[in-house]
């Protein structure tokens, strides 16, 4: 421990500022459209933060930030600014989707006026000021070096833990108990954000970074390579978390286990002693274990309640998809702006699964992006999935085991988060579209930023 609490010491300003960001954007982060003015405040914050980094990183780490992150950095923003480009009549008229608009305006003389490509500019404005937020992270992150990545991690974890401390009084509390942040009356363990979803996909990636934060420590020199120490320490985390996914009653989540469980297994197998074989069988006898103690715990009212969401027969996201379908093929090849799903989605539905609420998200990433930014969007989308996976490839081949194992780690995240958005929308959390953009920083420049020669990184303060 103290030469941990000494690696902290020696990091510089900048690393700090780093660590602090990725801190406050998970715990301020998760609010959404619960708390717009939160989300506003952390993303002034998050400027602040940016200011002061610039401020105090040095010329050196800059220039040592890659080329596909600035690339990356620029064909996001890029999208929701030129969406709010004015554009003369005669063009936007003859957008997809823009017909009905076209008769509106003309009844009060506006037909003419110059219009942008979003169809609510006002949202795409608050769409942008979070991309903006994620990609701050993106940028001050890639220019650590190995040490401040450390730091990365166990802000994650950390964060995760807190956020199972908050979510036992969530739980166990009475009505109105003052943790539950944004609902008093939701009694599903939520952490800081303000669904069920999101919070377990915190836990999960927690559970995989806490894996990832042992191995690193233990290859750095900075706690003893003891077997019991890392493998305690890893199953402790597993057993953790996951009874806190189990609580937030998420259903992607709670089968998302097995996938942070596995990732746990590949970071900690140089202790396992296991070979390709025994490894499988060892996940084999977890996961049968995992569904003995649900099952001995079946009764208990709480994990009864989480178990019992997987009955499906009021399920409506396939029905939102339907009808996202239909939006799309309303506003494509050009979208309808970013952040524009609630108005462009409502103007679409069907009258038989209209009903008191109303879907916020198309509860499919990937459909929502191709609704609102239409083909450009998915070309963005397929460039910054091929500059990613290509440097993580490179990382992963030609590194020692403490980049690997951290490469691997934001491998994992990413995977989560990619999964978890077929079904539901993690991306439009900030927290977890901070943690995406984290991870892939982590990614798009494997080695850290700093010295690339061996001697220079084994030293203490890297």
């Amino acid at each position: 421990m103290p030469r941990i609490r000494e690696l902290a010491r020696k990091q510089s300003p900048a690393t700090i500022v780093v660590v602090a960001a990725v801190f406050c954007n998970m715990v301020l982060g998760g609010s959404g459209l619960a708390a717009p003015l939160l989300e506003a405040a952390l993303q002034g914050l998050l400027a602040g933060l940016a200011v002061g980094w610039l401020w105090s990183a040095s010329d050196d780490r800059l220039r040592d930030i890659p080329p596909g992150v600035w690339i990356i950095a620029g064909l996001v923003a890029l999208l929701p600014l030129a969406q709010l480009v004015p554009l003369p009549p005669a063009f936007w008229h003859g957008l997809p989707g823009r017909g009905i608009e076209v008769r509106a305006l003309a009844l009060i003389g506006q037909d003419q006026s110059w219009r942008p490509l979003s169809m609510a500019p006002n949202l795409t404005v608050s769409a942008l000021m979070s991309m903006i937020a994620a990609l701050i992270l993106l940028i001050m992150v890639a220019s650590l070096r190995l040490a401040g990545r450390t730091l990365v991690l166990g802000a994650v974890v950390a964060v995760g833990l807190l956020s199972l401390l908050v979510g036992a009084g969530q739980v166990g509390g009475g009505d109105g108990v003052i943790v539950r942040f944004f609902d008093p009356g939701y009694s599903y363990l939520a952490g800081f954000q303000n669904n069920r979803n999101s919070e377990a996909d915190i836990l999960l990636i927690a559970m995989i970074c806490s894996a990832a934060l042992i191995r690193d420590l233990v290859l750095a020199g900075l706690l003893p390579d003891r077997r019991r120490l890392v493998l305690s320490t890893a199953l402790g985390a597993s057993v953790l978390f996951s009874l806190g996914v189990v609580l937030t009653g998420s259903r992607t989540g709670m089968v998302l286990i097995i996938v942070a469980v596995l990732a746990q297994a590949v970071l900690v197998k140089p202790w396992l002693r296991l070979g390709a074989r025994n490894l499988a069988i060892a996940a084999v006898v977890a996961l049968v274990s995992g569904a003995m103690v649900l099952y001995a715990l079946q009764d208990n009212a709480m994990t009864a309640r989480a178990l019992g969401r997987f009955h499906t027969a009021t399920e409506i996201r396939p029905e939102i998809w339907q009808d996202t379908r239909f939006a799309i093929a309303n506003y494509f090849p050009w979208g309808s702006g970013m952040g524009t799903f609630v108005p462009t989605f409502m103007a679409g539905e069907r009258l038989e699964i209209v009903s008191a609420t109303y879907s916020n998200r198309a509860h499919n990433d990937y459909l929502e992006l191709l609704l609102e930014a239409g083909l450009a969007g998915s070309l963005i989308f397929s460039v910054i999935t091929v500059l990613v996976l290509s440097s993580a490839f490179k990382g992963f081949s030609r590194s020692g085991p403490r980049i690997r194992g951290q490469v691997f780690c934001a491998i994992s995240v990413l995977s989560i988060i990619a999964v978890h958005s077929i079904v539901d929308y993690p991306l439009r959390s900030m927290s977890l579209g901070g943690i995406a953009a984290v991870f892939a920083a982590f990614l798009l420049n494997p080695q850290g930023a700093g010295p690339k020669n061996r001697a220079e990184r084994s030293k203490l303060v890297e």
